[in-house]
């Protein structure tokens, strides 16, 4: 596996020195944006808030339609991005699957995505309880 990072880095700065373009590798450790224990409650969590919608609403709700709407509409935070072909700066809620949250304390330092998500999830739990939508805890932790 590191053989083939490797080929592709030597390949990505050989074309950048044919292309004559200057170039910055950052090498660091991959964590992902997510745990596990958080994927797996706030998707079982989607389900049980789909199936309340749906009865209250009476039209259908799918986890993804929670996901979209709701979770990340409402609770995750939101990134400035620039369209590349009209220059318009937009805004958009930061995605769970990413692994840079983007996202700075109040000491400037940058928040780590499972924490940005825990807190997520902290909110999205207080607004089901605020709404009357029960969903399951789980005991150990997310």
């Amino acid at each position: 596996m590191l053989k083939l990072a490797w080929a592709g880095i030597k390949a990505i700065v050989s074309a950048a020195q044919t292309d004559g373009v200057a170039i910055s590798i950052t090498v660091e450790a991959w964590e992902p944006g997510r745990s596990d224990p958080q994927r797996k409650t706030f998707w079982m969590w989607h389900g049980q808030v789909a199936a309340e919608l749906s009865i209250r609403t009476g039209m259908r709700w799918t986890k993804d339609d929670v996901h979209e709407v709701v979770f990340l509409e409402k609770f995750m935070p939101r990134r400035e991005v620039t369209d590349p072909e009209t220059g318009e700066v937009k805004s958009r809620p930061i995605r769970t699957s990413e692994t840079d949250s983007g996202v700075y304390d109040e000491n400037g330092k940058k928040k780590p995505m499972k924490e940005v998500i825990s807190e997520s999830m902290t909110k999205y739990v207080a607004w089901c309880y605020e709404n009357q939508i029960e969903v399951t805890i789980p005991e150990e932790g997310w």
